[in-house]
């Protein structure tokens, strides 16, 4: 049970890291780009998951934070193309 606690608080850290990610790393095109608009949408769902993990220990969580994760890799690049 101890390790399922660190895991979700790994999640609500790195949740929290993605969604203000875009307001201080350069890799970003503007704070309004699509790749900013993912990082926000994912950092804040993961975030929220990780806030309900640590609360609730479920399953299906663990699934949906790696349907996220393959979402944001799989999203638009970050940065500027060319």
């Amino acid at each position: 049970m101890k390790s399922h606690r660190l895991q979700a608080l790994a999640l609500i850290v790195l949740g929290a890291w993605l969604f203000v990610s875009p307001l201080f790393l350069s890799g970003y095109e503007s704070r309004s780009s699509a790749a900013a608009d993912n990082a926000y949408i994912i950092g804040l769902l993961v975030l929220s998951l990780g806030a309900a993990a640590f609360l609730n220990a479920r399953r299906f969580e663990e699934w949906v934070d790696l349907a996220l994760g393959i979402n944001h890799r799989a999203g638009p690049p970050h940065g500027s193309v060319g």
